[in-house]
């Protein structure tokens, strides 16, 4: 029986780590929230696709948090 080694995120999309050297990151394939912090064991919580991109464009080092 196959493993899953995968780690999921709030809405459910998987969380894979992208980039190399200081742009390595972690990401969600779904929503796009991400962190630049490897050691984190969760990435925000953010599910807002748009939010998540607005950070991504403006360099922040993590997409928001929701707010809810």
């Amino acid at each position: 029986m196959a493993q899953d080694y995968l780690r999921y995120h709030k809405c459910g999309g998987a969380i894979l780590v992208g980039g190399s050297g200081d742009q390595a990151h972690q990401y969600c394939d779904r929503c796009g929230a991400y962190t630049y912090d490897l050691d984190a064991d969760a990435l925000p919580t953010g599910t807002d696709a748009d939010a998540n991109r607005r950070a991504w464009d403006s360099g922040d080092a993590q997409s928001p948090d929701s707010v809810s």
